[in-house]
């Protein structure tokens, strides 16, 4: 993959998210729908047959397994459309956008959907391994609350809090890099981590920022919403918003990758 003149800083990156963001929204957006109704269509059987085994058989062991099935199967939906799909294919949209590429609405969502079908092994792979790290993060949380309970609540919930933030910061500064690295460069799991590794280091701190400007931003713009009673507003606002990380994510990788090669765009 050719690497691109585009300069990494906190506002720099910021601002590149921002236009690729612009370009690509619609096409982000088809692409978020896309994936939600594709996980829907592979996840409807088994939530709706489970349920439906649960409601005939109530507690007897074959409403429980039913149950179990079905909760399964929401899981396997959110992880499919959140997590998996739509991150992917919108970062592959966006790298599109700040390469200028002109092609055209289906053929744009057709390299998206060809990308992370490729990568589809490679994605479950890189998922599992930071759902597996951001657990590490949690479980000395929940010890400490447990811990902390009975001494004082507040703090039990502070340690809960803190700990989460800590595990979510880490790893989203760590797969702002690794998906599109795993993307772009076309590699498996865990060459797509080492590069993330090796091209975070180079800015670790302006990640860090950036991570949790995101953060706060879209917290604070989506809690309003939720104040006024307006959940459902608020979900869709907060699905907007979460189509600038993919951005974020493409402009920092790029931004990395220049200042790796010595391609730097600045004078």
């Amino acid at each position: 993959m050719k690497a691109l003149k585009v300069d990494f800083g906190y506002f720099v990156t910021i601002q590149t998210a921002a236009r690729i963001y612009g370009a690509s929204f619609f096409r982000m957006l088809a692409w978020a729908l896309f994936s939600v109704i594709s996980a829907g269509v592979v996840c409807a059987l088994p939530i709706g047959l489970g349920y439906a085994n649960w409601q005939l058989h109530g507690d007897a062991w074959q409403g429980l397994l039913g149950g179990v099935i079905a909760l399964i199967g929401i899981v396997v939906y959110h992880v499919l459309s959140n997590f998996l799909l739509t991150p992917a294919g919108c970062v592959i949209l966006c790298d599109q956008a700040i390469r200028d590429e002109r092609a055209t609405f289906s053929e744009a969502l057709g390299r998206a959907v060809a990308g992370v079908a490729v990568n589809a092994g490679s994605l479950c792979a890189l998922f599992l391994v930071y759902t597996f790290l951001l657990l590490l993060f949690l479980f000395p949380g929940l010890l400490l609350a447990y811990w902390l309970h009975e001494i004082s609540p507040p703090a039990a919930a502070l340690a809960m809090i803190g700990f989460a933030l800590l595990g979510s910061v880490f790893i989203l500064v760590t797969s702002m890099l690794a998906l599109p690295a795993l993307l772009l460069e076309e590699e498996g799991a865990s060459s797509a981590l080492v590069r993330s590794w090796q091209l975070s280091t180079q800015g670790v701190g302006a990640l860090v920022g950036i991570a949790l400007t995101f953060l706060f931003v879209q917290g604070s713009i989506t809690a309003p919403f939720q104040a006024l009673g307006l959940a459902g507003l608020g979900a869709l606002v907060h699905a907007a918003l979460g189509l600038f990380l993919p951005a974020l994510m493409v402009a920092a990788y790029h931004g990395l990758a220049a200042e790796d090669a010595r391609l730097l765009g600045r004078a």
